[in-house]
């Protein structure tokens, strides 16, 4: 429905921030790091995800359209909704949470407030994980990490068996 909100930052408090855009004040539930990339009176920009349930309908901002794409491949997973989303996306930055995925660092998953082993080890396993590869390499995160994974300009081919597993 929005696809960014570009305003002023009229108020930051923990997980939330308002985008005045035009005299009207936009709350939207976001991340730390988003939040680190703003600073109250001054101008903002933040990508939304709104959420519509049957009793509430809530927006969701981020600094970066890797971090939304994050968020809205998280909460595709069985176990994860928004609130789990967005501890997991505030426990690390977008780069390191998809290099964690891709690796199936259940530590570094399980870190996040309300993650358990199990969503851990569920997020691997699925698209989730190509997801995030396409969207580190797209932003040329993991070119800097080059014993772990080289960046070769080229987007690799995954088996479908590694997606499925």
């Amino acid at each position: 429905m929005f696809y960014y909100l570009n305003g002023t930052v009229a108020h930051i408090e923990p997980y939330l921030v308002v985008i005045d855009c035009g005299g009207v004040g936009y709350a939207c539930r976001t991340t730390s790091y988003t939040l680190s990339a703003l600073k109250k009176g001054e101008k903002g920009k933040v990508f939304t995800h709104l959420n519509v349930r049957e009793d509430a309908m809530e927006l969701y901002g981020f600094a970066t359209q890797e971090e939304l794409n994050l968020f809205q491949q998280l909460i595709s997973v069985s176990g994860v909704g928004p609130k789990a989303a967005l501890s997991i996306l505030s426990a690390s930055t977008p780069a390191n949470l998809a290099l964690s995925i891709i690796t199936g660092d259940e530590k570094a998953l399980t870190c996040a407030q309300g993650i358990g082993k199990k969503i851990a080890q569920t997020l691997p396993t699925i698209s989730v994980a190509a997801a995030a590869i396409r969207i580190a390499i797209h932003t040329r995160m993991l070119h800097r990490i080059p014993e772990v994974i080289p960046f070769s300009g080229e987007m690799p081919t995954l088996p479908t068996a590694t997606l499925m597993a």
